[in-house]
């Protein structure tokens, strides 16, 4: 394969090796420092294998873990929250704006789908929040959707489909917003706070039939 892809059937040989013997130290090694450091030195190795600079793939590894690592800190975090209400429509939130919204927060009360709030909340757990918006608003779903919107850190997938998204992946359709989380059999889900049932929910909603199309976003470096 090295070969047919115009590289050197021994570097490609060597890399594939050095990965399948050194990969398993990142998920063996212990605390969070400690993986970081381990994914660079694989990464480190399998550059120097393959002709490049041991520090530039260290440095790559490094943080291609740390930025994966987010991702996934964020989907786990949005996990732990599964039947949670604390996102219903009539809760406050800090980070929820509108007249109304803000009217009935000096009463304790608030008045709006909390989706949006709730992946914010996901991904600052996950130690990346999204860039602010216009009026230093968090994003809301039609935001995430709308591929004309920048939103800081998180950068539109081309041609998502169900082979190449990734746990932690934002989905949006415009009026909904969740975290990409496949469900327990296999198939793709989302964990997202449901204006309906009125609490975090992990099902299918992203990936029905007739639903629409969807936005999905990523975490960048």
């Amino acid at each position: 394969m090295s070969r047919a892809r115009g590289g050197r059937w021994n570097s490609g040989f060597w890399a594939g090796f050095a990965g399948t013997m050194l990969s398993p130290m990142t998920a063996m090694a212990q605390g969070y420092y400690a993986k970081v450091a381990s994914s660079a030195f694989v990464a480190g190795t399998i550059s120097q294998i393959t002709g490049g600079k041991f520090a530039n793939g260290a440095f790559s590894g490094a943080f291609r873990f740390m930025f994966n690592d987010a991702a996934h800190k964020a989907a786990e975090w949005a996990k732990s929250k599964i039947g949670s209400t604390e996102y219903q429509r009539w809760d406050s939130h800090p980070e929820t704006v509108g007249r109304l919204e803000n009217f009935l927060k000096k009463f304790g009360f608030g008045n709006s789908n909390k989706c949006n709030a709730f992946v914010y909340d996901a991904l600052n757990a996950g130690g990346v929040p999204p860039g602010r918006m216009l009026n230093n608003r968090i994003p809301v779903a039609l935001e995430w959707a709308a591929k004309v919107f920048i939103i800081s850190s998180y950068a539109v997938v081309n041609n998502p489909n169900v082979f190449n998204l990734q746990v932690g992946d934002i989905i949006s359709n415009g009026t909904h917003v969740g975290i990409y989380y496949p469900l327990p059999d296999g198939r793709p889900g989302t964990i997202s706070a449901s204006a309906i049932a009125q609490e975090v929910v992990h099902n299918d909603w992203g990936f029905r039939a007739g639903e629409g199309p969807i936005t999905v976003r990523r975490l960048v470096k």
